[in-house]
């Protein structure tokens, strides 16, 4: 139950962020997120980030593989405690 609502959340947080974008935004949106292979909300949110991908030019997503070093270390400097997660343009 925790996990779903968690997922529902964060999928509500990108789908809120995105109706706040103006469509003729000069500056790209940029979103980092953080997912883990095995991940059950991450294997339910990996589609739904790349038809978001798809569907919006103006926009840099950048999928960050928690379980290597360097995706685990980015991950960690925002303080999150699960996957799935996302940083909009540097904001948590």
């Amino acid at each position: 139950m925790k996990s779903s609502s968690h997922t529902i959340s964060l999928l509500a947080v990108i789908y809120l962020s995105l109706i706040f974008i103006p469509v003729a935004c000069a500056e790209p949106v940029t979103i980092q997120y953080f997912h883990q292979k095995g991940c059950h909300d991450c294997e339910i949110t990996d589609p739904i980030v790349d038809r978001i991908e798809a569907q919006y030019e103006n926009m840099v997503i950048s999928k960050i593989e928690t379980s290597t070093a360097d995706g685990f270390n980015q991950w960690n400097k925002y303080g999150f405690l699960e996957v799935p997660a996302i940083v909009i343009n540097n904001e948590t």
